[in-house]
């Protein structure tokens, strides 16, 4: 977990995108804020809360979060606007339960 956390500093603090390879419908962006490994973990949905049937896809050049539907949308990195998952840190690894979407469009 302290790997990806690092990892994603050293990307300029993109998220990592974890495509769902069972059914494609819940591809999830995972993203990291902070100095500590243990807190600051965010996961949410990769596509649009208005359009769900729209991916987000990440633009890294411009470091934003692109509607595939409709360029003119974009949400910042840190997925704000975007529906998100709970997270949790246990025992040194990241859970994200995929089975509770919120209704939050921001981290918390």
């Amino acid at each position: 977990m302290a790997n990806l956390a690092e990892e994603i500093d050293e990307e300029g603090g993109l998220p990592f995108l974890y495509p769902d390879l069972v059914n494609r419908d819940r591809n999830i962006y995972v993203h990291h804020r902070g100095d500590d490994a243990e807190e600051g973990w965010a996961a949410f949905t990769a596509f649009d809360p208005d359009d769900p049937e729209c991916p987000v896809d990440l633009d890294r050049e411009a470091k934003v979060l692109v509607n595939r539907c409709n360029p003119d949308v974009t949400y910042p990195v840190d997925g704000t606007g975007l529906r998100f998952y709970p997270t949790r840190v246990d025992d040194g690894r990241l859970y994200v339960d995929i089975n509770l979407l919120t209704t939050s469009t921001t981290a918390g």
